[in-house]
């Protein structure tokens, strides 16, 4: 007997010709794809194929896919422009981070070079007005009772006023007795007329030697200035027999220290006590060197020369900060002075931006000009081996 689509049982179990079970009477033996007795019918076969769930399509996920599917003219393009960008963007960044670092520390550096170089010009300046004090003692209508007696008050305040307009520096120069009474004085202003409470003149009495004043407000002018003071001798006995003074306004130290701001740096000068007499911002003019800069507290007392990076208590910029205290030369007494030049980090930074600028630009340049040399080259170098390629495959065609 035939059996067509219409005998399928959709069952796992088939039943015999008594409608008994087939497992109890072992006569025939129903497999559970359909088969009777082994055999499958071609009923069987067509109907399984469309039952059975075939297995999902998946996609080949693969992390060079990408890759492979690229041709050779391009893999090797590729190789070779990231052969050539590589090196010149590591060689780039270390000529960047070296240079940068010595520029940074150059520069750091050169502001403490800087400050020593305002430090001596404001030192040997200082020496010249302490040269100035003493040859001012030593004029013979001072010394020489008689001379002094031969010449009336308005030719002493005379010579005293040329040496004004010679010197440039001073705005007042006075003459005091050992009481501190003003004997002569040469200036725009009048200057106190009794001085004996001053610390400079005291000074000069006690130890009966020149002296420099630390800066200090004038009582005539209201204005920061520093006195030089010395003995005025007996040319005949060699006693002190007065006291001469000078006064100088900070203002003309700062003068001669103006060209420190060139570029953005900013000067200082600060006295014994660590305060700033001199500044070029103006509202630091009495504020403590150590305030401003706490990074250099520690380093001052050592009265070396040295650099540092800190912050401005001002504006809060990061700078870099040189400090140098006036040297002691031969001839002078140890004034004490600080002498401070400051930049702001971005300032003094602004070549390595420049350097930068130019790396990118340069590395980008060559990168580019590389690339498509080196593009051609391969185009060159692997038509060959495609055409060869084409030329098989065309043979086994």
């Amino acid at each position: 007997m035939v059996l067509d689509s219409r005998s399928r049982t959709d069952s796992s179990e088939s039943i015999n010709g008594n409608g008994a079970n087939p497992s109890n009477n072992g006569s025939h033996s129903v497999s559970d794809n359909g088969a009777i007795n082994g055999i499958y019918t071609t009923a069987d076969l067509t109907n399984s194929s469309t039952s059975i769930p075939s297995a999902p399509v998946t996609k080949k996920k693969s992390i060079g896919k990408w890759w492979q599917a690229l041709g050779l003219r391009t893999k090797t393009a590729v190789i070779s422009v990231v052969a050539i960008t590589i090196p010149l963007l590591a060689v780039g960044g270390f000529t960047y981070f070296y240079v940068g670092q010595n520029i940074a520390n150059s520069t750091r550096q050169a502001k403490s070079l800087r400050a020593e170089g305002m430090a001596y010009r404001a030192a040997y300046f200082m020496r010249e007005r302490y040269g100035d004090i003493q040859s001012l003692a030593n004029l013979p209508f001072l010394t020489n009772p008689k001379i002094q007696t031969a010449l009336t008050l308005p030719e002493q305040k005379a010579i005293l006023d040329n040496y004004i307009k010679s010197y440039l520096v001073y705005d007042s120069i006075a003459v005091y007795r050992l009481d501190g009474t003003l004997i002569v004085d040469a200036g725009s202003e009048a200057p106190p007329p009794n001085i004996s409470k001053r610390a400079y003149f005291q000074t000069v009495v006690t130890t009966d030697k020149p002296f420099i004043s630390q800066p200090e407000p004038s009582v005539v002018t209201k204005k920061i200035s520093v006195f030089t003071a010395a003995p005025i001798k007996n040319i005949t006995s060699g006693k002190t027999i007065a006291v001469i003074r000078t006064r100088l306004q900070a203002s003309v130290v700062e003068d001669l220290i103006k060209d420190f701001s060139v570029g953005g740096e900013e000067y200082h000068l600060a006295a014994s006590d660590g305060k700033y007499f001199v500044a070029m911002e103006k509202e630091l003019v009495g504020r403590d060197l150590k305030m401003e800069f706490p990074e250099m507290a520690p380093l001052l007392s050592q009265r070396e020369r040295v650099s540092v990076t800190s912050v401005d208590a001002n504006n809060k910029k990061e700078q870099f900060v040189g400090y140098s205290p006036l040297p002691k030369l031969e001839g002078m007494p140890d004034l004490k002075w600080d002498a401070i030049v400051a930049i702001d980090a971005d300032i003094a930074l602004k070549p390595l931006q420049q350097l930068l600028l130019i790396l990118i630009l340069a590395t980008g340049a060559v990168g580019v000009l590389a690339s498509v040399l080196a593009i051609a080259i391969v185009q060159r170098a692997t038509k060959p081996i495609i055409d060869a390629t084409e030329a098989v495959v065309e043979l086994g065609k």
